[in-house]
């Protein structure tokens, strides 16, 4: 066989080989966001210092993290469900992930929606700045005074959540579920709550300043 006959076939095993190891990087990335490092979780629990540490899948409901540095730590999936968490550091942390692609790269994504749990958690003045909290269960959580400036909280559960006096500027509310929350005093300036459930709601003396309000309002308390 000749070289020029040789060179397609090459170049078509270069491909396959390329798109196969693409393949399986992406699933490993799939589940190493789930998966928690051992060493990591037990620094959690014993210094409560754990910058950028990998905690998905983590079971740490009812834990004292109070004060802890969280900051840019990954925990999706991990179950938070009425850990302490007030004054904690979890700015840029991720809590939620999905990997869905509609188009040529659907083949290399995983087809998930990961996130985590926080059910009943305390996360009074815990710095949740820039944190990725999309479709997180906070249900009845307590987020009283916390800062959750330019957080993204799309379709996110806070059903009977307290956000008295929160900082909510520029946060994603988009499909946010809102019903029966304590939003007095907060801070929603710029916050986008399109499509977001307010019904019952209490926003007395809260500040929409510049907010997307294309929402459901229906027996919330807006009285200023």
């Amino acid at each position: 066989m000749s070289s020029s006959q040789r060179r397609p076939i090459d170049s078509k095993v270069a491909i396959f080989t390329a798109l196969l190891m693409i393949l399986v990087s992406g699933c490993q990335d799939c589940q190493s966001r789930q998966t928690t490092n051992p060493a990591h979780l037990k620094q959690l629990l014993t210094t409560k210092q754990c910058r950028e540490c990998n905690l998905g899948d983590a079971n740490l409901r009812q834990a004292d993290l109070a004060k802890a540095n969280l900051r840019e730590a990954l925990l999706i999936k991990a179950n938070l469900d009425g850990a302490n968490l007030a004054e904690a550091d979890l700015s840029q942390a991720q809590l939620s992930w999905d990997d869905f692609d509609t188009g040529w790269g659907n083949f290399f994504s995983c087809d998930v929606l990961l996130e985590a749990s926080l059910v009943k958690a305390n996360l009074t003045n815990a710095n949740l700045s820039k944190a990725m909290l999309d479709r997180v269960n906070l249900e009845q959580a307590n987020l009283r005074h916390a800062d959750l400036s330019k957080a993204s909280l799309s379709k996110t559960n806070l059903d009977g959540a307290n956000l008295e006096a929160a900082n909510l500027n520029g946060a994603n509310l988009v499909g946010t579920n809102l019903r029966e929350a304590n939003l007095e005093g907060a801070n929603l300036t710029h916050a986008d709550l399109t499509v977001a459930d307010l019904n019952e709601a209490n926003l007395e003396e809260a500040n929409l300043t510049y907010a997307v309000l294309n929402t459901y309002l229906s027996n919330a308390n807006l009285r200023s």
